[in-house]
């Protein structure tokens, strides 16, 4: 079990109002005991210097994904109400082979 009590300076991609919200919250959390194991390398190593600061940090990253997960869903969503709407275009699989191939000679 890890005991959540973080220290205001432990957090420092985190604005100010996230480290002090934090500071201020308790929280106690059971892990499997395989991200146990790697909270504790994650420590012994020095990648962090507390299990509660490497569980903020994979909390805050989450966090950070799904916000773009939902922005990447309203574009799709937002794509696909336009092709709806004006009905698209059609593709021209030839042309979209040759500008990928000039792409990827100018890469070379």
């Amino acid at each position: 079990m890890i005991e959540q009590t973080i220290g205001f300076d432990e957090l420092p991609r985190a604005s100010y109002d996230e480290r002090r919200a934090v500071r201020s919250f308790k929280m106690n959390v059971s892990l499997p005991s395989e991200f146990a194991s790697f909270v504790d390398e994650l420590v012994t190593t020095g990648a962090f210097p507390t299990a509660e600061a490497a569980v903020s940090e994979a909390l805050r990253r989450l966090k950070e994904d799904q916000a773009k997960c939902e922005s990447l869903q309203a574009s799709f969503d937002e794509a696909l109400a336009e092709l709806e709407r004006t009905g698209g275009t059609p593709l021209d699989f030839d042309e979209i082979k040759r500008k990928a191939r000039a792409l990827a000679a100018r890469r070379n």
